[in-house]
């Protein structure tokens, strides 16, 4: 199992800048991400000094490219669960368990709206890793609620172990790469419920032509809730709870850029960045 001071759970402004201050300070440093979010959509990035100009993208790739020359290591790659062990937290990184002291959230606000249901089910017929999870439902019926064409590169990887793969789009996107193997639907859904228990019917989606049935739903979205990631994390609408420095409510998690909250702006969240490997390091002390 690898194992790092900190991992970073995102690889924009904020998880930059809290890398090269951890590094500065010689701590080893995973950053895994999934997206560019919308900074990666800007044209012109014209209120940040010194890059006037730059595209969102260019200015993500310099920020990275930087993190990564200080030592840091990058990942593209989703982080669909962390647990805290005490001193060490576990996290699964694509399809790796790794560990670290502590974690800094810097997952900003664009994620899906979850499905009724679907938290209270985490773990008890809802999955938001195929990778992870795949083998424990071989030769079983399994639906996976899709959102990208990642979702249809888990769903084919299912195809070849699952006795059965239903596909439902949680927003359009492209599936013409799905293996023939996978039940497409056209069905939109709309909650997740548990099942009666039989063999098949564990977990009932609900969809706007009905309820389908399986052992498992794997919920395929780029990014996991901060509270579902991560549980007992205090959240409230779309930020996370936490004090002035950037501590949330779990001992040596932090939070930094817009997850932070307002405002949603490069130069306030290079800031969090810095002040949540601050306090990042300063409590790092105590474990020593």
């Amino acid at each position: 199992m690898a194992t790092y001071d900190v991992l970073i759970v995102g690889a924009g402004p904020a998880g930059c800048s809290a890398a090269l201050t951890l590094r500065n300070r010689d701590k080893s440093v995973l950053m895994a991400y999934t997206g560019d979010g919308a900074m990666g959509l800007a044209e012109k990035m014209n209120n940040y000094p010194g890059l006037r100009g730059k595209t969102g993208r260019e200015m993500i790739e310099l920020f990275r490219a930087e993190a990564q020359e200080a030592g840091a290591e990058l990942r593209k790659e989703k982080v669909s669960q962390l647990l805290s062990m005490g001193d060490t937290f576990s996290a699964i990184v694509g399809s790796e368990i790794v560990s670290a002291r502590a974690v800094i959230l810097t997952v900003g606000t664009a994620r899906g709206k979850e499905l009724p249901g679907e938290k209270e089910l985490v773990g008890r017929g809802v999955s938001y890793c195929a990778t992870c999870d795949a083998m424990l439902y071989r030769k079983r019926p399994v639906i996976v609620i899709g959102t990208d064409e990642e979702s249809v590169e888990e769903a084919n990887f299912l195809a070849g172990l699952a006795s059965r793969v239903m596909y439902l789009c949680e927003k359009q996107h492209d599936v013409s790469a799905l293996d023939e193997r996978v039940e497409r639907s056209t069905a939109k859904p709309q909650a997740i419920e548990k099942g009666d228990g039989a063999p098949g019917q564990a977990i009932r989606v609900i969809t706007d032509q009905g309820a389908v049935s399986a052992d498992c739903a794997f919920v395929l979205r780029p990014t996991v809730a901060p509270g579902t990631l991560l549980p007992g994390l205090e959240t409230s609408n779309a930020g996370i709870v936490h004090t002035p420095d950037l501590r949330t409510n779990v001992p040596r998690v932090y939070v930094a850029g817009d997850a932070a909250g307002a405002p949603r702006q490069v130069a306030k969240a290079v800031g969090d960045g810095c002040v949540a490997a601050f306090s990042c390091v300063e409590d790092l002390k105590q474990l020593s």
